[in-house]
């Protein structure tokens, strides 16, 4: 049972800021939903926090960059091998429940790691390795988290305000990394780094509170009804790979995670070789990009019931190959900048465009299944592009590895727009 707003939800019509506006935030209208959004943004800001922490500890420790780059890899990893099985278990079982487990485990890892902390002020007990198994546990709850997530918004807003559910997620992400960066920072030097994990820990709390408050209309506290339990754990990838046009989907999710999302372990490089600027300048860049990503995620909160999805998914990748390609030819830091404002904008709408057309053409059988695989495509890619892109960089230096991601990326997406134009048009 999808959730319907009360006639007060429906306001009259509006001109001006207010229509646009009431647009853009229209998922907030419902209440469980507005929860969620509270909950979630605390706590994805905690995780930004520890984020900061995370890298600064592994340099403390190791002066290495192989290091920072097995610790950030070792997270993403195992969605690779398990955001299938946590497809078919949001399948299964409650998702309010599966979110509220997952709260629970991910707050104990940073919590425990904070008492080391204190304990142990000088590192004596401290290795690199704690980090890493920090990082690969924390990959395994998000493993089961992520499908539950995202199969969990149509049951918070209904199918008509699902794109603008997921628009309006991908604005918290962008929200929390910017807010959660520049506390990180703060933190690590006033309090240091085992405050940063201390309140990574608690910050989960506060979305297992917003669960635990939420209701539903037919059964109670629990949801709407669960489908039948799946038969097939694979069912999933079956259904991506039988349905032409979700399949189509997945694989423009795969080259944008691959061969687009490689520019950003190189940012650095081109901090200081192709602008030769330094650290500030290059957290000046992320915050760009962030503020563009912002942008993006509104933009398609806003144009959440736009019903050509397709259309907006190549127009995304079309503007973020194109400023992204101009990047790496900018004469000035200052046209760096404003390319980079640009990509944001496009690498959002590719991608919350890509989720919101995926759950919109899914069938709810296969709704935790699917959200599963996509998942695995999303998370567990990312090591991939970022080991190809320090490959190419190695080989080729850093602007042309950028190119040739770029000019991969623009042919399967050129194939995948006339695979899509050729199928058959269905109501």
């Amino acid at each position: 049972m999808e959730p319907s707003p009360t006639p007060a939800d429906e306001p009259g019509r509006r001109s001006g800021l207010a229509a646009v506006l009431g647009q853009t935030f229209s998922s907030l209208r419902y209440r469980n939903y507005r929860l969620f959004f509270i909950g979630h943004t605390i706590s994805t800001t905690g995780r930004w926090i520890q984020a900061v922490a995370m890298s600064w500890l592994v340099w403390e420790l190791t002066k290495s960059t192989v290091w920072l780059g097995i610790v950030h890899a070792a997270g993403p990893l195992p969605m690779l091998f398990l955001s299938s099985l946590g497809g078919v278990v949001a399948e299964r079982f409650d998702r309010r429940r599966i979110l509220m487990v997952t709260q629970v485990l991910a707050a104990l890892g940073p919590l425990a790691l904070a008492v080391l902390l204190v304990v142990d002020r000088n590192h004596e007990v401290l290795r690199v390795w704690h980090l890493i198994v920090l990082a690969v546990l924390h990959g395994v709850v998000w493993a089961f988290d992520m499908p539950a997530r995202q199969a969990f918004a149509v049951q918070m807003v209904g199918r008509r305000d699902l794109a603008n559910a997921i628009g309006l997620n991908s604005s918290i992400f962008n929200v929390s990394r910017a807010a959660g960066a520049a506390v990180g920072g703060i933190l690590i030097v006033t309090a240091g780094p085992a405050v940063c994990f201390a309140v990574n820990g608690l910050t989960f709390f506060a979305l297992l509170a917003a669960l635990m408050m939420m209701r539903f209309a037919g059964d109670g506290s629990n949801g709407p009804p669960r489908p039948p339990a799946p038969r097939h754990p694979l069912g999933g990838f079956i259904y991506v790979w039988t349905h032409r046009p979700i399949r189509g989907a997945m694989i423009l999710l795969v080259s944008a995670t691959v061969f687009g999302w490689a520019f950003r372990p190189l940012l650095p490089a081109f901090t200081e070789k192709s602008f030769g600027r330094g650290g500030a300048a290059y957290g000046v860049m992320l915050s760009v990009f962030g503020v563009g990503s912002l942008a993006g995620a509104l933009l398609m909160a806003y144009l959440g019931r736009y019903g050509k999805r397709q259309r907006l998914i190549l127009i995304g990748i079309g503007l973020f190959a194109a400023a992204v390609g101009l990047f790496t030819l900018a004469p000035s830091y200052e046209l760096a900048l404003a390319a980079l404002l640009v990509a944001g904008v496009g690498m959002l709408m590719c991608m919350a465009g890509i989720n919101s057309y995926v759950q919109l053409s899914v069938n709810e059988r296969f709704r935790g299944r699917v959200m599963g695989v996509y998942g695995t495509l999303f998370g567990g890619m990312i090591p991939f592009g970022s080991l190809l892109a320090g490959w190419l960089a190695d080989w080729i230096g850093a602007p042309r590895a950028v190119q040739v991601c770029l000019v991969a990326m623009v042919a399967v997406t050129a194939a995948v727009a006339v695979y899509w134009h050729r199928l058959p048009r269905r109501r």
